[in-house]
């Protein structure tokens, strides 16, 4: 977050409770935002982080498969399983180190055709129906019934 704290002319904001505490120089925080607020703040974005959070060993979130299924400009942390999730994806659309972020953000903002080529293939991969909530919920009910 620090590596954009002083990019110019970026509007910063990041939405939610548990950033509280957290040194967030140059970032709005906002409080969190649900149901058609949230998808109106995903797709109204110029870029939206898929970050992810390491103490967890977290590879993907819900919020991965949110900004492409919203319609939002995903700029994600790169590991496996975004990658896996966003096969047709870009490597514009990754990012490892928060000096690679900068740089993909400073890119994304001066190319719309490329937020709009991002938030395309975003819509296509995770709109399948193989991404549902219904559907990730049968994986879940299928892990169990498969460990009982």
């Amino acid at each position: 977050m620090e590596a954009l704290s002083d990019l110019p002319g970026l509007r910063r904001r990041i939405h939610g409770n548990s950033w509280h505490g957290l040194p967030l120089t140059g970032w709005q925080q906002q409080p969190a935002v649900v149901g058609e607020a949230y998808c109106q703040a995903i797709g109204a974005a110029g870029v939206v982080l898929g970050l992810l959070r390491q103490a967890n060993g977290d590879l993907s979130t819900d919020r991965s498969y949110e900004i492409g299924a919203i319609g939002g400009c995903g700029l994600y942390q790169d590991s496996p399983e975004h990658r896996a999730l966003l096969s047709d994806y870009p490597d514009a659309g990754f990012f490892r180190t928060p000096a690679e972020l900068r740089q993909r953000v400073e890119r994304l903002l001066a190319d719309p055709a490329l937020r709009s080529q991002l938030r395309q293939l975003g819509a296509h991969a995770l709109r399948r129906p193989e991404h549902t909530y219904a559907a990730r919920l049968r994986s879940i009910l299928d892990w169990r019934e498969a460990a009982a």
